[in-house]
């Protein structure tokens, strides 16, 4: 009325739509537009109500009876991790960091993408992390930083693991009695891999498979002539990468030739 006071109606509450005298009278019929997050209070919001809402800043639904609420909790924005090339068996270090203005406390996982990975039950704005991949592969890690309400936020790298072919002990090599050569080899490779191997003598005679234990061998051979003869050991990974290991053998005064 004139006086400013607020006068209440005990009409039905229309939202989004005309009410149907109005309609009648050529007015549009509904609101085009969406309409978001209603709520009914049961008084008036006074102006200084409806202007703390509107400073708050909140962008959430405001209860029935708490205008003047805290503004919705923002997740941490985590910041791009650099993604990069290694080797097999090789460790890398990275740091990350994030910014969260409306928290105090955080925790942190990160997935490396090779079903491992790391929980860090409390971390700064920067932390550090390292890990080392048994297997070549191309691998998504992520990160992922949870504020102490429960907003989370994420960000992931890709990391390409090079094959590393294996590498071959076949012995010192030198001269041997009567002809006769053996040798406990060994080969090291830092990828989970499965191993074929050969020998080739060196003496003309045919390349043979070798029988790995694990990853050791055992070499022996019986040589017919003197030499010098240069033996090789091949070892092949799983991924196709192999590695040889070669020794110069000869043969005393004992040998034929």
């Amino acid at each position: 009325d004139a006086s400013g006071a607020l006068e209440y109606g005990g009409g039905s509450v229309v939202i989004g739509g005309t009410a149907k005298f109005a309609r009648s009278a050529g007015f549009p019929r509904g609101f085009h537009g969406l309409i978001d997050e209603v709520d009914l209070f049961g008084r008036a919001l006074s102006a200084d109500e409806v202007r703390d809402i509107y400073d708050s800043g909140a962008h959430g639904k405001c209860k029935a009876g708490e205008p003047d609420r805290e503004p919705a909790n923002a997740a941490p924005s985590v910041g791009q991790i650099e993604g990069g090339s290694i080797d097999e068996g090789e460790t890398f270090e990275r740091a990350v960091s994030f910014t969260d203005d409306d928290s105090e406390s955080w925790s942190a996982t990160v997935d490396y993408g090779d079903d491992d990975g790391d929980d860090f039950a409390e971390v700064g704005t920067s932390f550090d992390f390292s890990h080392s991949y048994a297997q070549n592969g191309e691998y998504s890690l992520t990160v992922t930083v949870t504020d102490d309400a429960g907003a989370t936020s994420s960000s992931s790298a890709t990391f390409v693991v090079n094959n590393v072919a294996p590498s071959v002990d076949a012995g010192p090599g030198g001269v041997f009695d009567g002809g006769v050569f053996e040798y406990s080899g060994s080969f090291a490779d830092p990828g989970a891999d499965e191993w074929t191997a050969t020998v080739d003598w060196g003496d003309g005679s045919p390349v043979e498979p070798l029988t790995l234990d694990g990853m050791t061998f055992d070499l022996s051979h019986t040589f017919a002539g003197g030499g010098p003869y240069t033996l090789k050991v091949t070892v092949t990974d799983s991924d196709g990468a192999s590695g040889v290991g070669t020794a110069e053998v000869g043969c005393d005064a004992s040998c034929d030739g």
